[in-house]
């Protein structure tokens, strides 16, 4: 029975029990996030100016011409536009009196709007021009499975480079949900995020297993350890949050990573 009485004194540190009630609540968060079912069609941008000044426009003595008029500028914007719930969005769901559309800010007018990228063409999605709302691109689709979504490029004269994506869904009645612009990819120097991670989590675990070796600055308590633990985890955890991406992997183009947003 020497073995048995191992096992419970290696499991009777109160650490163990922490430890476990971690796990539990991590586990159950897991568990809530796999079975939630949602409707949510969400959307992100960015934007870039090709010709032209934000206010002034092209430099005197310099005209563009599209399909024979005069532009003052060429504005490129990509909105990603995806479902990101759980829950299929039919193209019937769709408000006829409120469609879904992009609308530019300020003023300007839409030159072209194409679908660059999709996830499955099945989707139909579409990006139809109004002609009796030159600042606005219809968006259309037959359906959005969980996931399924696009990259949409809109060239326009606006001076600002975001556009607002408007409309009524049957089962959203708050809205579309705005991620808002896309950062651009980052690098990171050394130590990166990660291992400011795993540093926290070490710090962490040894102040709440081993609280009677941990000794910084002469203070023999085990909470300093773990303050320092989790504020390295913490750091860590908002340095990666914040550099995220936050449209789905499979509706990435090069283009987002060379785009600025600004309003």
């Amino acid at each position: 029975m020497h073995w048995l009485n191992t096992t419970l004194e290696l499991l009777s540190p109160g650490w163990v029990g922490t430890i476990a009630s971690l796990l539990g609540l991590i586990v159950g968060l897991i568990v809530a996030v796999v079975t939630r079912q949602r409707t949510r069609l969400a959307y992100c941008y960015a934007g870039k100016r090709l010709l032209g000044l934000a206010t002034d426009g092209l430099p005197e003595g310099i005209t563009v011409h599209y399909r024979g008029q005069d532009i003052p500028r060429l504005t490129r914007t990509l909105v990603v536009l995806w479902n990101a719930g759980e829950k299929t969005i039919l193209g019937d769901d769709l408000v006829t009196k409120d469609p879904l559309r992009l609308k530019l800010r300020g003023d300007g007018r839409v030159l072209a709007a194409t679908v660059l990228k999709t996830k499955r063409d099945v989707c139909q999605i579409e990006a139809l021009s109004d002609a009796s709302c030159p600042n606005e691109t219809h968006i259309r689709f037959d359906f959005l499975d969980a996931g399924d979504g696009a990259v949409i490029e809109v060239l326009h004269t606006s001076e600002e480079r975001g556009v607002d994506v408007l409309g009524t869904v049957r089962g959203l009645p708050q809205g579309l949900h705005d991620i808002g612009q896309i950062n651009a990819v980052k690098t990171f120097s050394l130590p990166s995020p990660w291992i400011i991670l795993a540093i926290g989590a070490v710090t962490t675990l040894a102040g709440l297993a081993f609280p009677e070796k941990i000794n910084y600055l002469l203070i023999d308590k085990s909470f300093i350890g773990v303050f320092v633990g989790a504020t390295y985890t913490l750091a860590a955890i908002a340095i990666i949050y914040k550099n995220r991406r936050r449209h789905p992997k499979y509706l990435h183009i090069e283009e987002l990573d060379q785009e600025t947003t600004s309003r």
